[in-house]
């Protein structure tokens, strides 16, 4: 099972979205509630509290994530497809993300220029190969994350 891409298979995707750019985050899998307590001494300069320190976040993330670079992917759903690396309507954007939040991963196959996921509602995720591309990263709800650049 290569790079723990495999284990995607069977599971929901969701929360698909554009981070920084074009970078896009996908979690897989049931959801995993990530708390973050206030921290209790974390003081300002004058000996208040910081508004940020003193908040809890709590926030919902899948048993994996998925990081994909800038110009490293492209989906496809079935009304359009978007190619990161080439000229794109950035308002279709959105519409062909939401398309494929919540599809399942029924297949995953690695290609020689990248790795290609099918959706059981005929979407398509690839994830392009290319040293230029920049790299992804899986991580997992135990804080571990495998590289999946390419030599």
């Amino acid at each position: 099972m290569k790079y723990g891409l495999c284990d995607l298979v069977g599971k929901y995707s969701w929360g698909w979205q554009i981070t920084i750019g074009t970078c896009l985050m996908i979690d897989f899998g049931d959801p995993i509630l990530k708390i973050k307590d206030p921290i209790e001494d974390d003081l300002s300069n004058d000996g208040e509290f910081s508004r940020l320190g003193s908040r809890r976040f709590v926030r919902a993330v899948g048993e994996n994530t998925l990081l994909i670079p800038h110009h490293g992917w492209v989906v496809v759903s079935r009304f359009g497809k978007i190619d990161v690396g080439n000229r794109f309507d950035p308002k279709n954007l959105n519409n062909i993300i939401l398309d494929l939040d919540g599809q399942k991963v029924k297949r995953y196959k690695e290609m020689d220029d990248f790795h290609l996921f099918e959706f059981d509602l005929d979407g398509k995720l690839m994830i392009k190969k290319s040293i230029e591309e920049g790299f992804s990263m899986l991580y997992n709800g135990n804080n571990y994350f495998r590289s999946l650049d390419f030599p």
